[in-house]
């Protein structure tokens, strides 16, 4: 319908841009939260001589300096057991079967901080029931860096492979 859009938060402009950029690149995490359905996974993340304190994976953190960050990542970039990409363990707690697809919600474990819930976008009927074990995996570009107190992206930040 448009092609720019304004989120609002308490009469104050939040971002503004092509509704897409707005979607993949969100300026906070207000506006990580209110555009999409589900919303932005958004988990707080411990950093320890730049790597992520995600169990199980080995990514770094470049642009970043703080000892604690929030890493978001949108449900379709959520993969299920991935084959060769960082991944950490988790289990189903639902599985809504919604007729053309499916969203898998799990819990994990991270460094330091108490379960977080994720979401996962799927195709429909993936043969998951609560309780299942699951590889959540996701490709490090596809993870957005935003600041744990202010909650503002960190664009000069980004996940990434070890070299």
């Amino acid at each position: 319908l448009g092609h720019r859009i304004a989120v609002l938060r308490d009469g104050r402009l939040q971002q503004v841009g092509p509704p897409t950029e707005v979607y993949a690149c969100p300026a906070n995490v207000f506006v990580a939260g209110f555009l999409g359905t589900p919303a932005m996974n958004l988990l707080t993340v411990s950093v320890h001589e730049g790597r992520l304190g995600l169990p199980g994976t080995d990514l770094t953190l470049v642009g970043y300096s703080g000892a604690e960050v929030t890493v978001g990542v949108r449900p379709e970039s959520v993969l299920l057991n991935p084959d060769g990409l960082p991944s950490v363990q988790g289990s189903v707690v639902i599985v809504e079967e919604l007729g053309n697809e499916s969203l898998v919600h799990a819990t994990v474990r991270l460094e330091g901080h108490p379960e977080v819930k994720v979401v996962s976008r799927q195709p429909p009927r993936t043969g998951l029931v609560v309780g299942s074990s699951v590889r959540l995996g996701f490709r490090p570009e596809a993870l957005r860096v935003f600041h744990p107190t202010t909650g503002d992206a960190v664009v000069a930040a980004r996940v990434a492979l070890p070299a």
